[in-house]
C-alpha cells in the first residue's frame, strides 16, 4: 500500500511528526492489522498526548475491535489471512 510506504517515508524524515503517525495507523486499519494500528497511535501519543485526531483514531479502531469481536465471534478471515502472511505473528 502506498500510502503506507508514504507514512513509513514521512517517519523515517522526521519521527516527531505525528500526523504521520495516524496516517500510517489509518492505512493498518485499513488492513485490518488493528494491533499495528494501536501500536502507531501509541507512538504518536507518547510525542502529542493531546492529539484529538490521535486520540479519535485510537478510540475509534478500539470500537471496531470490540464490534467486530462480538460480531464474528473474534474472526474476520481477511484478518486471518492478513495474519497469516504477517512474520511478526
Amino acid at each position: 500500500m502506498a500510502a503506507l510506504k508514504d507514512a513509513e517515508k514521512c517517519l523515517s524524515l522526521d519521527p516527531n511528526f505525528t500526523k504521520a503517525y495516524g496516517r500510517k495507523a489509518q492505512c493498518h486499519v485499513q488492513m485490518k492489522e488493528y494491533h499495528k494500528a494501536m501500536e502507531s497511535y501509541e507512538k504518536g501519543l507518547k510525542i502529542d498526548p493531546n492529539s484529538k485526531e490521535l486520540m479519535e483514531g485510537k478510540a475509534q479502531t478500539l470500537y471496531k475491535i470490540q464490534t467486530q469481536a462480538s460480531s464474528s465471534g473474534g474472526h474476520d478471515e481477511q484478518q486471518m489471512q492478513n495474519a497469516m502472511k504477517d512474520p511478526e505473528i
